[in-house]
């Protein structure tokens, strides 16, 4: 018997031109989550584009359920669908394939299952016949969508621009479009593989997007987090807290970061699994957060992740997934924030360390002395070093470290490892003069001319790259000529610190970043805080930096004045991170508690 049916007459009215399949982005995100509702758990989609022809396929395979032999007469018809009125699935209007026929040239659609293959085939936006096939075994359907808009040249034309950066710029976005596809489509569907591939002008494929199914055991939230991460990386949101409620029949859940980044595309909200576009619900989240911002809070936007649910018919999400409880989430979410503190950490995001606070790593001897007490749930924050007063240089141990008795309200002896202290001065003191000298100049120095250029090997999306983020490398002290592939320009910190083949790797690592979107383009953010841009710095950068300010600073063995740990304590005092060394070691470590003693 058919499974596939007509989408009620009421309805079809109110749809008509909500499903407008605008870009090859959309031709993806419509068969991904075909694939999700059919029950697939791999999802294998792969975009081919051909330049020079100007051609743009789609091709997706999954193992879902397959389409039965009695549905292959309706499939692409408009309006008709195994999932019609089912307000949990994607799939409730019926109108993705035909959508997709209607600007292909081709469309083939081939769908195995236990009793047989079966495919169906349109060209030009009309049925050609179904037919039984031969066909691997296990069941999935599989679409090969071929030139898409090859109807309608307008819309080819603005993708296949004559001009490199134009044409680079929109594979970027198109990368980009499909990463926020991805995460919307699986993020409530943890049991989901997917691989998202590209082939340009007939290279090998490469992957942009790989997400493998998380854990059944995982809550909805850190699921998502971890698909996150799949998708953004783990950097994006290395730590995050999470907040959940409920009321009068809706119920919040919600992730947030406690790290900032420099763009919005990190914020998700979910309403009954669906994306929202209830603008008013966004800009009233969005002021939600702004209330808890402080004269010290570092710029940058929040991550997070928002799941809400509410009672909710077809005719709520026909209406472009606007719910008449809108006003209601966004006043859950609002007394969430006001009522529970959002920790907002500092500057470098790309970070798993916390430079706000550090809780101290205590060593097993108050097990074995009756003079040491448990003193692990002790943490000195920022505001403590602030103080006046509040350290006293004891003196130096096994030339080594520094012991310090650190006055608050439980007085405790701690350890400054002298070399981690000094490290940490020095690699601040480092990136400051950097970033002032190259991002915050805004030109290059002459200074950093090179004599000898530096010869790149680079294929054509390599220079395309190079093309796109010009501006972004420049800011960085990197010059580079395009018609001969040479870089001309290198900070003379860098081109010291390291051999020239490292440095063309570091470059080529730097470029495949901001492309894959890792990094952001530093001449977009606004901040005039050194400290912010150390995340955005390429890689090999961050690791000369480090290495140098390590060979420069006190090492273990050197015997140190009095005087001299007073001002490395009091230089350390005011890092942004006097916490860990350039590295992420530790800086600081416990003793003991005073407890009664008067003097030390």
């Amino acid at each position: 018997m058919p499974r596939i049916q007509q989408l009620d007459p009421r309805f079809q009215g109110l749809l008509y031109g909500s499903l407008s399949i605008q870009s090859v982005e959309d031709v993806a995100r419509e068969l991904i989550q075909n694939s999700v509702d059919a029950g697939a758990r791999e999802i294998v989609l792969t975009i081919e584009i051909d330049r020079f022809a100007e051609c743009v396929n789609v091709i997706c395979h999954d193992d879902g359920d397959g389409v039965a032999c009695d549905d292959m007469e309706s499939i692409g018809r408009p309006h008709c669908s195994s999932r019609i009125g089912a307000v949990d699935k994607f799939g409730y209007r019926g109108d993705a394939l035909d959508s997709i026929i209607q600007v292909s040239s081709v469309c083939r659609i081939v769908s195995r299952r236990s009793e047989g293959s079966y495919e169906t085939v349109f060209s030009g936006g009309e049925r050609r016949g179904h037919s039984m096939i031969r066909s691997a075994d296990g069941s999935g359907t599989s679409v090969y969508v071929y030139d898409i808009f090859g109807r309608i040249g307008v819309r080819k034309a603005e993708l296949f621009s004559n001009k490199d950066s134009i044409y680079l710029r929109n594979i970027q976005r198109m990368i980009s479009e499909m990463r926020r596809i991805a995460f919307y489509s699986l993020a409530g569907h943890p049991l989901v593989d997917l691989r998202v591939n590209i082939a340009e002008n007939g290279r090998h494929e490469r992957a942009i997007i790989q997400v493998s199914r998380r854990s059944a055991a995982d809550s909805l939230l850190d699921g998502t987090v971890k698909l996150m991460q799949q998708i953004y990386g783990k950097k994006v949101i290395p730590k995050h807290d999470v907040f959940s409620a409920e009321s009068d029949g809706i119920a919040v859940e919600m992730a947030v970061g406690r790290s900032l980044v420099q763009t919005k595309g990190l914020q998700f909200i979910l309403v009954n699994g669906r994306p929202s576009l209830d603008r008013d619900l966004r800009h009233r989240i969005d002021r939600s957060f702004e209330t808890q911002s402080t004269p010290e809070t570092p710029p940058g936007k929040p991550v997070y992740v928002i799941f809400a649910s509410c009672k909710a018919d077809l005719l709520d999400i026909v209406q472009c997934n606007r719910f008449w409880q809108s006003d209601e989430i966004g006043k859950m979410i609002h007394e969430i924030l006001s009522s529970r503190r959002v920790r907002k950490e500092v500057g470098n995001q790309n970070s798993d360390i916390n430079n706000d606070y550090l809780r101290l790593p205590q060593s097993n001897l108050a097990t074995l002395s009756p003079f040491f007490n448990d003193i692990s749930e002790f943490r000195i924050s920022k505001g403590m070093l602030a103080g006046e007063d509040v350290f006293k240089v004891v003196g130096q141990a096994d030339k080594k470290f520094i012991i310090v008795r650190v006055r608050v309200e439980r007085p405790v002896l701690i350890a400054v490892d002298q070399h981690a202290c000094d490290e940490r001065i020095n690699v601040e003191r480092i990136y400051q003069e950097f970033i002032e000298s190259t991002i915050f100049s805004g030109d290059l120095s002459e200074d950093s001319r090179l004599t000898e250029p530096i010869e790149m090997d680079m294929n054509e999306e390599e220079m395309g790259q190079m093309t796109i983020f010009r501006d972004t490398l420049k800011l960085w002290g990197i010059g580079y000529e395009i018609s001969t592939k040479r870089i001309t320009h290198m900070p003379q910190l860098i081109i010291n610190g390291d051999k020239r083949e490292a440095i063309e790797y570091g470059i080529k690592k730097y470029l495949d970043e901001l492309w894959r979107g890792k990094k952001l383009r530093v001449e977009n953010m606004k901040s005039k805080e050194w400290w912010n841009y150390i995340g955005q710095m390429p890689e090999l950068w961050k690791a000369i930096i480090s290495k140098k300010s390590c060979r420069m600073s006190v090492k273990f063995g050197e015997e140190l004045e009095r005087s001299k740990c007073e001002n490395m304590l009091a230089k350390l005092i005011i890092c942004r991170d006097p916490f860990h060394c350039a590295h992420g070691r530790p800086s600081i470590y416990p003793i003991c508690e005073l407890g009664s003693m008067k003097t030390v």
